[in-house]
């Protein structure tokens, strides 16, 4: 069974996906108080033997869709998880990333939202998610497979459902099999991917093609209705 070192165990995804994944791999589950991110030292002594890495630490009360500017501490955070994956040889980093690392309201009037066009964000950040994409890439050139996932909108389980989701939403089986078949690929081609996590939505325009065989089952407006 694979060793999956998971880091903001504690935020919306991070619940999702403990509790989803937990039946298939060995999860250590690393989030404040208990751990920080931000120390490299930590990270170093905690990804020591694993197989893969799920980043989802983010500081969202300093950096979210209305912040006015970056967060050092989500770019830090970030750049350790890619460096101790390599000085430890830990083969996989899986990054949480967002559909909003692209201006993709103004790529869907043009059609079909895909990784191969990009727009600049209008959002401080998605324009940083989009650098630490790039800085993943750098990562990949010198042998770490890198997986970025733009995940879409993911409604809290106390939340209450948002018109949005009928184009971006991601519904939490769709998420668990997604970052299972990340874990589980056998090879990530040519060390980097960068793939968009959105549902089977009925006004969804992303372009869902990836190397993982990964294909949603869920429309999520219809799936998150369920929590009313």
């Amino acid at each position: 069974m694979k060793k999956v070192l998971i880091t903001g165990s504690k935020g919306v995804v991070g619940k999702i996906l403990t509790k989803g994944l937990n039946k298939f791999y060995y999860l250590f589950s690393v989030d404040l108080p208990e751990f920080d991110v931000r120390s490299y030292e930590t990270i170093v002594k905690l990804s020591k033997g694993k197989d893969s890495i799920i980043h989802l630490a983010w500081n969202t009360k300093r950096e979210n869709g209305n912040a006015i500017k970056e967060d050092p501490d989500n770019t830090t955070m970030c750049k350790n998880i890619y460096s101790a994956a390599l000085e430890n040889k830990v083969p996989r980093v899986i990054i949480s990333s967002s559909v909003h690392a692209t201006n993709y309201e103004s790529l869907i009037k043009q059609g079909i939202v895909s990784v191969k066009e990009e727009l600049d964000s209008l959002k401080v950040y998605g324009r940083h998610k989009r650098f630490l994409e790039k800085e993943g890439k750098k990562y990949a050139s010198r042998g770490l497979e890198v997986i970025c996932v733009r995940l879409g909108g993911i409604c809290g389980e106390h939340e209450k459902p948002w018109m949005g989701l009928k184009r971006d939403g991601l519904a939490y089986p769709d998420l668990i099999n997604l970052f299972k078949a990340c874990i589980d690929a056998d090879v990530v081609l040519d060390n980097y991917s960068l793939i968009y996590g959105v549902s089977k939505n009925g006004e969804s325009l992303f372009d869902l093609s990836n190397h993982f065989n990964w294909k949603p089952q869920f429309n999520a407006i219809e799936f998150y209705n369920l929590f009313d």
